[in-house]
């Protein structure tokens, strides 16, 4: 776990990057790939400047990069097809913390308050919790349960927060309700939080005492502020039909394009979201009624 977090890992890759001659040009938004005869030679910014190279790379998902910047008249149509129907409906939901302590499990779980066993926690249903939730949401409700996990990075990096304090990951699948209202985002959020606070305090009683502020993020925000498709955080959703050679489709399952000189790199390809996918856990075992596995 790199000193900073994602934010230093980040940093560290662009520092690299201009050490060994690179130029990094920030907060440069791309208008359109510029293509001509199937060869992908360079961008065009928003300003209307043009940048030429040998070889294009995108990490964007494959809808903003295919049909938005490149284009349907410059994409293959099989291609056009196939990236139209990806799947791009995120029902997932994370809240970050920030936490005044940390918080305590109950007695049941007290080994769990030592050795900063809690830095990383999930708590995952049974098959009829998700199947309940899906239920829910498809029809624009809230789920009946939630489930999830939660990371508290500031356990092994004291940087990320003030002395005695601690910072915080909640994320759910399956809770976030489809076709929420714009004028009713806010409200939804409330509503979730006290579920996801409800349901936590089942195992860490002094959970809601713990927070000092809180931050939810639905596929809205991540949409309006990173401009992924549908707000899928993960470039398309994770599910059999679209990972493995499937990933982002069918016949783009290396990373090349299938235009000259291009390639699509980042979360649209397998094996998707994430780092090196090592990830320490600890499963809460519940009663049985409490439908926790």
């Amino acid at each position: 776990v790199p000193k900073g977090h994602m934010g230093n890992f980040s940093e560290t890759i662009a520092k690299s990057f201009e050490a060994n001659g690179g130029i990094l040009k920030k907060k440069a938004e791309v208008r359109k790939i510029l293509v001509k005869n199937n060869k992908a030679y360079g961008v065009e910014l928003a300003d209307g400047t043009e940048i030429t190279a040998d070889i294009i790379i995108s990490s964007c998902d494959a809808y903003n990069t295919f049909i938005n910047m490149v284009g349907t008249e410059n994409t293959p149509p099989w291609l056009v097809d196939a990236i139209k129907q990806i799947n791009y409906t995120e029902t997932l939901n994370q809240t970050y913390l920030t936490l005044n302590k940390l918080p305590e499990f109950r007695e049941e779980y007290d080994d769990l308050n030592h050795d900063d066993w809690r830095f990383h926690l999930l708590f995952l249903g049974d098959a009829e919790l998700y199947e309940e939730n899906w239920n829910a949401i498809k029809f624009g409700k809230l789920p009946p349960r939630v489930g999830g996990g939660m990371y508290i990075p500031s356990m092994l990096d004291p940087s990320l927060a003030p002395k005695g304090k601690h910072t915080a990951t909640w994320c759910d699948l399956n809770v976030w309700p489809k076709d929420v209202p714009d004028n009713k985002i806010d409200e939804v959020k409330n509503d979730l939080f006290n579920k996801k606070c409800d349901f936590i305090e089942r195992f860490m009683p002094d959970f809601r005492d713990c927070i000092q502020d809180w931050k939810m993020m639905c596929s809205k925000d991540y949409n309006k502020l990173y401009h992924v498709t549908g707000g899928t955080w993960t470039h398309e959703m994770i599910e059999i039909k679209q990972m493995f050679d499937m990933r982002p489709v069918k016949g783009m399952s290396d990373c090349r394009a299938p235009i000259k000189n291009m390639y699509l790199c980042g979360s649209s390809n397998h094996p998707g979201p994430g780092i090196n996918g090592r990830t320490p856990m600890i499963c809460i075992n519940s009663m049985k009624e409490d439908g926790m596995i």
